[in-house]
């Protein structure tokens, strides 16, 4: 019990780390092991997030123009901390995975595989002795729950009112090592105030059970007085609810504008509110209900079946479910229609259907899930991938090994014989097929396409000119005059005659829009500047999305979740 319930400290940890945009993580490569045969390779890396870092190898497929860094077939092992790590190939068939670095007896392995298809992985791992199993200390147990009981309005606020039964569940098991574990990995996830009676408490039981100090003094940063503590959860508590006295619902015979919908929370249930903040929809439905596209939102539903146990429909923005969870894939809607699939794994309708749901296209089984842009979607049929219109014609034919949406009247595509190139709608190359490498950053925005050569990125027009010569590591689609490049793992922005506007120094940041970008800042959190570089809403949250229509959505562990206008206020929320 002891050892399954510190797994889910890292469990937990990691579900802050990978699950959202929050997640402030890093791949940094330190090698790739190629096979014998060159048809694999082992890459080696370091991840490096917020607070740890873990040490990962995989199994991956040569580079391609599709795949620049090829195609992940295997995660082999996942080590915590920056270690030491070697890979090498004994035979065709069989790897040897290395560290000479000592790894913690609970927590150093928290991932691994003893084989990736047919090849055999093996190990040579230094693990440290496992300590003794525990022994009741009524001591350690008192100070451990004293501390959850301090801790406990936090992570009610900003987890779950149910969170500290999972501290007294492994206490009441005996498991004081995993209850303070958790209770240290879930302090620090959630950012809560940490008291300095807490703190002691958890000092003299951490001592006691010989834990890392590693995961106390991480802590350090967050404690304060008790009664500071309280005040910190009693403003964010009044914050809320002054968000709550400030919502307004859009009236019901109001029709509004066909502007965009925003999904948003309030009182655990999924509403959707407009650009001035209005709720407008509060839907009645069960499952879970996904952002709008095209006037349609995916709503999914458990069925029950082992093989497919999510079925999908879709609510229009009325709030009613106008086409039954019947499918089991699906896409969002596109130009009035969407990609669904009434059994995936058996033969059944799949398709294009219409906003009723109906079936207006057939298609064979689609490795990707296509979708259409500028009245054409790329699809795969038998000879290869082309092109068809709404009335299911195929108005390319089927003779490229990959093709892109179309953007701007162009769309990549690549040949039989590897080479790419951009197509008109008529489908003759206007650009190329030649030595490019494309992919989905080279679909044509605001006149230029990114395009890359011997691992560099540039920028070339609609008649193939390259206009900013190859010279970064990645390079993406121009929005509002500006576009995203990266050097050496920083990213800053260029303008439309390739000057660096923004240098490189941001480790994640997104695209422009509306006139400003989302950009982390070390230490600090996210914030937004605008196309001169200037901050203009100051870095402070765990995670942030584009701007659209004025509002933005942003999410902060201590504050929780809401949309902010231009000058960083808040316009709805923020709740937990």
């Amino acid at each position: 019990m002891m050892k399954m319930a510190r797994v889910l400290i890292l469990c937990l940890a990691a579900a802050g780390f990978y699950g959202s945009a929050s997640a402030q993580c890093r791949n940094t490569p330190v090698k790739r092991v190629p096979s014998p045969d060159g048809s694999l390779a082992v890459e080696l890396y370091h991840r490096e997030c917020t607070s740890i870092t873990y040490t990962a190898a995989m199994m991956r497929t040569p580079p391609t123009t599709l795949l620049p860094d090829g195609d992940e077939v295997c995660h082999l092992v996942t080590l915590r901390g920056r270690l030491k790590i070697e890979a090498a190939w004994k035979d065709a068939k069989h790897v040897l995975i290395s560290s000479p670095d000592l790894l913690e007896w609970d927590l150093g392995v928290s991932s691994q595989q003893d084989s990736c298809n047919d090849i055999k992985i093996s190990y040579d791992l230094n693990v440290e002795e496992a300590p003794p199993e525990e022994s009741p200390d009524p001591k350690v147990e008192a100070a451990i729950r004293k501390a959850v009981e301090l801790a406990a309005p936090c992570l009610m606020d900003r987890h779950h009112p149910d969170h500290p039964e999972v501290f007294y569940g492994e206490l009441d098991g005996g498991n004081h090592r995993s209850a303070l574990g958790l209770l240290l990995a879930n302090l620090y996830l959630y950012r809560c105030p940490v008291s300095r009676e807490a703190y002691s408490l958890m000092e003299l039981a951490a001592t006691e059970l010989k834990i890392e100090r590693g995961e106390l003094e991480q802590l350090r940063p967050q404690v304060t007085t008790l009664k500071r503590a309280a005040e910190a959860i009693n403003e964010v508590r009044r914050d809320a609810a002054a968000a709550r006295a400030r919502v307004v619902y859009r009236p019901s015979g109001e029709a509004g504008s066909a502007g965009r919908l925003f999904g948003a929370w309030l009182d655990n249930q999924k509403v959707f509110i407009d650009s001035e903040a209005r709720v407008v929809i509060e839907p009645q439905l069960e499952g879970e209900i996904e952002e709008f596209s095209d006037g349609m939102a995916k709503v999914s539903v458990r069925s029950g079946d082992i093989v497919a146990p999510t079925r999908y429909g879709y609510m229009n923005t009325a709030g009613r479910l106008v086409i039954q969870p019947r499918f089991e894939r699906v896409s969002d809607f596109y130009e009035g229609l969407a990609w669904a699939e009434e059994k995936m794994w058996l033969d059944g309708p799949r398709g294009f259907i219409d906003k009723t749901g109906k079936f207006v296209i057939t298609l064979r089984e689609q490795s990707d899930v296509p979708r259409f842009s500028e009245g054409l979607a790329a699809v795969a049929l038998d000879t290869g991938y082309g092109y068809i219109d709404k009335e299911g014609r195929t108005v390319i034919e089927a003779r490229f090994s990959y093709a892109g949406d179309f953007s701007e009247g162009l769309a990549w595509v690549k040949t039989r014989d590897d080479k790419a190139g951009f197509i008109d709608k008529t489908g003759k190359f206007v650009i190329g097929p030649d030595k490019y490498d494309l992919s989905d950053d080279s679909n044509f925005s605001e006149g230029l396409a990114a395009v890359r050569l011997n691992g560099q990125a540039g920028y070339i027009d609609r008649t193939g000119r390259m206009v900013i010569r190859l010279q970064f590591y990645r390079a993406r689609p121009f929005s509002d005059g500006m576009a995203r490049v990266e050097f050496k793992g920083q990213s800053g922005y260029i303008n439309k005659t390739g000057r660096l506007v923004i240098k490189p120094q941001y480790e994640f940041a997104q695209d422009f829009s509306e006139g400003l970008a989302a950009v982390e800042v070390r230490g600090k959190g996210y914030g937004y500047i605008d196309t001169q570089g200037r901050m203009v809403v100051a870095p402070q949250f765990d995670a942030a999305r584009d701007f659209a229509e004025g509002m933005a959505w942003v999410s902060s562990k201590e504050r929780g979740v809401g949309y902010i206008n231009k000058n960083g206020e808040y316009v709805w929320g923020p709740f937990h």
